[in-house]
């Protein structure tokens, strides 16, 4: 029952991508990559008087935590 904030004035994202992309470049893991993402949005978007949970499901996983990365991107070449 909850709508995501898809259009923020402040992120050229939307509010869980600019969280994730943080919590991505601090932390690899995924498991705690989105409890961080998880807790910022909740948060912010509490000040906003509305609210936003991520979700994710780790019940039915049972290999190692998935680690997310990216290979660097040259910026000179945008």
């Amino acid at each position: 029952d909850e709508t995501s904030l898809d259009t923020f004035r402040t992120h050229k994202n939307s509010l869980f991508t600019y969280h994730l992309i943080n919590a991505m470049r601090e932390e690899p893991l995924l498991k705690k990559s989105f409890d961080k993402t998880r807790d910022a949005v909740l948060r912010e978007s509490m000040m906003l008087r509305t609210k936003q949970t991520p979700v994710i499901n780790y019940d039915k996983w049972q290999g190692n935590d998935v680690v997310l990365s990216a290979p660097p991107t040259d910026p000179s070449s945008n």
